[in-house]
């Protein structure tokens, strides 16, 4: 019995180990984020704060969604189906573009959404403006978990872990430029950690 178990075991631990890595980058920039625009003063880190929190419930939703994209790929590939992976990836993405629009829409509310929550009015005016462009770039990352569910579901878990990895180091490089300035260049606050969110997660999609 050992024996069976002690192969399957290392299987699986070489298959979960790439994809809790890659979860746990998902998360990683906007602590990240947090860290940096926390230097700015406590308001800035309170806005930066409550609109991860909201984005994050937010794209909820698609991530509940494209979690299916993995189940349905690794069901098609084992039963040599590659037709059926191939409808089930472009589905994901179409379906990534509609989660994009309505992300999109959001953007434009992001205000009175943070109003509710009764913050004072720089740190709503500061968290509506992460909050805006982190929403206007969601098609970016329904796109990338749509590609994750497809790698994932073929078995090779390795492509989205280094590719989330270096989404996280491009985003902490550019946000720390362009959040707190560097030889003269960024230097743009909050609007710059959100800026290089956006332009970390296109990376990712492509």
């Amino acid at each position: 019995m050992t024996q069976l178990i002690e192969p399957n075991m290392r299987g699986i631990f070489r298959l979960a180990t790439p994809v809790v890595i890659s979860m746990f980058s998902l998360t990683l920039m906007g602590v990240v984020d947090t860290l940096i625009v926390g230097r700015l003063g406590t308001e800035p880190l309170a806005a930066v704060g409550f609109a991860i929190m909201v984005g994050f419930n937010l794209f909820a939703f698609s991530t509940g969604f494209m979690s299916g994209v993995t189940t349905i790929v690794s069901q098609s590939f084992g039963a040599k189906n590659f037709s059926s992976c191939r409808s089930v990836v472009w589905q994901a993405l179409f379906t990534s573009v509609f989660f994009g629009l309505l992300y999109g829409v959001l953007s434009l509310y992001v205000g009175d959404l943070l109003r509710f929550m009764r913050l004072s009015e720089e740190v709503q005016r500061l968290g509506a403006l992460y909050l805006r462009w982190y929403l206007v770039g969601g098609v970016f990352v329904v796109f990338n978990q749509a590609m994750t569910g497809f790698f994932q579901g073929i078995g090779n878990t390795k492509i989205p872990m280094w590719v989330s990895l270096a989404a996280n180091l491009l985003n902490a490089v550019l946000a720390w430029v362009w959040v707190l300035g560097w030889n003269g260049h960024g230097g743009y606050g909050v609007a710059g950690a959100a800026c290089a969110t956006v332009v970390a997660n296109l990376f990712s999609s492509l």
